[in-house]
């Protein structure tokens, strides 16, 4: 079986708002590209491995659990 994680929107979102920071900006800075980000925001992607460590050492981030940033989601149709 493979994780995918899936992040938490409002959680995520509460705190770039918090920060004053766009959306795009945001992106940008964790080296995404605005449409991607928004992909990966909107569950429509899940996160990768390098889309995570960005996240967890983002300042705008920091401190924030985890178990709070996303759900992690077991792909069974691998599992066969």
């Amino acid at each position: 079986m493979t994780p995918r994680y899936y992040l938490r929107k409002t959680r995520i979102v509460g705190a770039i708002d918090a920060s004053h920071l766009c959306q795009a900006g945001f992106a940008e800075e964790i080296g995404l590209s605005r449409s991607h980000w928004s992909q990966v925001l909107n569950r429509h992607r899940a996160a990768t491995p390098r889309i995570r460590r960005a996240l967890l050492g983002h300042p705008v981030l920091q401190g924030i659990p985890e178990d709070e940033l996303w759900d992690v989601v077991l792909d069974h149709a691998q599992a066969a």
